[in-house]
């Protein structure tokens, strides 16, 4: 069996085949790559936190979401006004109206090309740009000199060419040093930003775009054979974070990642469109009825084995079977979760702090999702991950996931059911698992005994294993 630190280093070492030279992914594409993460440094008023901008769309324009809860982050982006940067229409006011989120047209980070060309070529320029709060003001601003930019690029450290430059109220800027990508590396003046980060994603990890409900649909298809539906979990992730766990899956049948209306790589619903339990059934079936599949296997992880559950109940007839992942039959698993993190967290993970971004908050529980706790195994597992905050607040706060609860009608489900959980899982207890698989008829019950909420990353041999086996043995 492997130990924490070496599933770590092995996803080190996928991320160092997948990408030779660190450095490579960023001049590839660029920073406006399809599912690029950027994580930010800001300082201001003696606080300081990190914060996410994940690009969702790279054309005809750029499409970003923010990942915050911060009134620091989201002032210090607003801070940049329109003129500044390339044609962003939109600026982060989620502290204003109580969203964990925002999203905007294109994207308030890239220099305009024709700043970039004036800088470059070494003429005073331009911009419009808040020292403090406020609008944006117009400041003349001039190439000090060419440098490097230090950051990590896909785990690795690496070195940027850069401009800076300088404006007449001695704020400066940092740009990267690339007429194609005047990616906004760093600001100093009142408030600081500084990229911290930048996550891009291999090829194989972008799918295509199915139209469901009106609306692109992010999925990943690879191998052939049976096929095999994979749901994350959150809400509010992603199924890229099966990825590269069950790959060896890939070679036996065909595996169709599929991230859930709004989340991932998904469009985002449009605004006043609520997201919803039932939706997220309903768009599986759209989405098999569009790949023109008649019947499959789905396989549900954590809240992804929610959305499972509630499919086998409504289309019983497209399943050949149903494995579930570490999830429950009710929200009852809530109230076991948070016992569990008082019980078992340190002092830090027991307490939020109202300063924390979402990001940081998340990073701070995550750790206790795997046994024993492995802050950087859920680092690794969280720096890969796209996190999707206004399908995690919407969903989390409906009546559906508040009330969710399958225990009356488990008798109902008589499809093929495999259930699989961690007997240490602290978020939804093997006690969860067992309730399910006294419920569902006929349900196969397999507990990991030395795992938590994520099998398949702590024991994806026998993890694989025995989901191949499951998939053989059911009847075409």
């Amino acid at each position: 069996m492997m130990g924490a630190a070496a599933r770590l280093a092995g996803l080190s070492l996928l991320l160092l085949v997948a990408w030779p030279v660190a450095a490579a992914s960023l001049h590839d594409g660029g920073a406006r790559r399809l599912g690029t993460k950027l994580t930010y440094e800001v300082e201001g008023g003696g606080i300081a936190n990190r914060f996410v901008a994940t690009i969702l769309r790279a054309a005809p324009d750029v499409q970003f979401e923010w990942f915050t809860t911060s009134p620091l982050a989201a002032d210090g982006v607003r801070e940049i006004s329109a003129a500044a940067l390339a044609s962003s229409m939109e600026h982060c006011g989620c502290h204003a109206h109580g969203e964990w989120g925002q999203r905007g047209n294109t994207t308030a980070l890239w220099l305009s090309r024709a700043a970039y060309a004036s800088l470059a070529g070494g003429a005073a320029t331009q911009l419009s740009i808040d020292d403090g709060p406020g609008e944006g003001r117009p400041r003349a601003i001039a190439l000090v000199r060419r440098d490097v930019f230090r950051l990590i690029i896909d785990g690795e450290s690496a070195e940027v060419p850069a401009l800076v430059a300088r404006t007449d109220s001695d704020a400066e800027l940092w740009i990267r040093d690339s007429a194609d990508d005047p990616l906004v590396l760093a600001i100093a003046g009142e408030w600081r930003i500084r990229l911290h980060s930048i996550w891009q994603r291999r090829d194989d990890e972008i799918g295509r775009f199915v139209r469901v409900n009106g609306l692109g649909l992010h999925v990943v298809e690879r191998g052939g054979g049976t096929p095999v539906f994979l749901l994350h979990g959150g809400p509010g992730m992603e199924s890229n974070y099966f990825r590269p766990y069950v790959e060896p899956l890939e070679r036996a049948f065909r595996l169709v990642y599929v991230d859930q209306p709004g989340q991932g790589l998904s469009q985002r619903l449009p605004p006043g469109t609520p997201y919803s339990i039932p939706a997220a059934v309903a768009a599986i079936e759209e989405l098999r009825q569009s790949l023109g599949i008649d019947r499959f296997v789905l396989l549900g992880h954590s809240y992804g084995g929610f959305i499972a559950q509630l499919y086998a109940l409504t289309h019983p007839g497209r399943l050949l079977g149903l494995i579930l992942v570490d999830t429950a039959p009710s929200y009852e698993y809530n109230a076991e979760a948070n016992l569990n993190i008082q019980r078992f967290g340190t002092a830090e993970q027991r307490r939020v702090l109202p300063g924390l971004s979402n990001d940081e908050r998340i990073r701070r529980v995550f750790a206790l999702y795997f046994d024993p706790p492995d802050q950087r195994l859920a680092d690794a597992f969280l720096d890969r991950l796209i996190l999707s905050a206004e399908a995690w607040r919407q969903l989390t706060a409906t009546r559906e996931f508040r009330a969710f609860d399958t225990r009356p009608r488990l008798g109902e489900i008589g499809v093929p059911s495999l259930i699989i959980a961690g007997e240490n899982d602290l978020i939804t207890t093997a006690r969860q698992a067992r309730i399910l698989a006294s419920g569902i008829r006929g349900a196969r019950l397999h507990l990991f005994p030395n795992t938590g909420h994520n099998p398949f990353v702590e024991e994806p041999d026998a993890f694989n294993e025995l989901v191949a086996a499951f998939v053989r043995g059911l009847s075409p």
